[in-house]
C-alpha cells in the first residue's frame, strides 16, 4: 500500500501479553488475596466498559476501550490459568503466601510477602516466591539465621517472624 494512504501519526496498539504457557499438571500459584484483588478489577473494568462504549468514538474514550478491553482479556485469560494456594499445614515456617520479618546484619528490620508472579509488588514488598531472597526463606522458622546473595552482596539474615494474615 502506498504511504498516501497510511497514517504515520496512528498508534500502533501494544501487544497483549502472551497466555502463560504451563507445562500439563503445572500450577501457576497465587494467594487468595490476589486471585480476590484480580476477580475486583475484573468486575469494575466489566462495569466500567459500557459507559466507554456510551461515550462513542472519540479518540480518547476509544483508546480507554481498547484497553480495557485488553486488560479484561489478560485477566480472564490469567484467572483461568492461576491456582489459589492452599494455606500451608504448619504457619510457622516460610511458605508461599507468607509475611516474613526478618532482621539484617545492620540491624534494619524487613517485612516480606512471598508471592506468585502475578503479585509481586515492590512497593508493598510482595517477592516473587522464585526471588533468591524468597528461596533462601523458604521452610525457616523464627530465630534461624539464613545466607542470602543479594545485588549488594552476601547477607546475613534472622528471621524474626512468620504469619499468613
Amino acid at each position: 500500500m502506498s504511504k498516501a494512504f497510511t497514517r504515520e501519526d496512528a498508534e500502533t496498539p501494544e501487544p497483549l501479553p502472551l497466555p502463560l504457557r504451563l507445562e500439563p499438571g503445572e500450577k501457576r500459584l497465587i494467594t487468595a488475596d490476589g486471585y480476590r484483588a484480580m476477580q475486583q478489577e475484573l468486575a469494575q473494568l466489566l462495569e466500567e466498559r459500557p459507559a466507554l462504549v456510551a461515550l462513542g468514538s472519540g479518540l480518547e474514550a476509544l483508546a480507554r476501550l481498547r484497553d480495557v478491553d485488553a486488560r479484561i482479556q489478560v485477566l480472564n485469560a490469567r484467572l483461568s490459568q492461576l491456582t489459589v494456594a492452599d494455606p500451608p499445614a504448619d504457619e510457622g515456617r516460610v511458605y508461599f503466601g507468607a509475611y516474613v520479618t526478618v532482621r539484617d546484619g545492620r540491624g534494619k528490620t524487613l517485612r516480606f510477602r512471598l508471592v506468585g508472579p502475578d503479585e509481586v509488588d515492590a512497593t508493598r514488598h510482595f517477592i516473587s516466591v522464585q526471588s533468591p531472597l524468597a528461596r533462601a526463606l523458604l521452610g525457616r522458622s523464627p530465630g534461624e539465621v539464613v545466607d542470602v546473595e543479594l545485588p549488594r552482596g552476601d547477607e546475613e539474615l534472622t528471621v524474626l517472624s512468620v504469619s499468613y494474615h
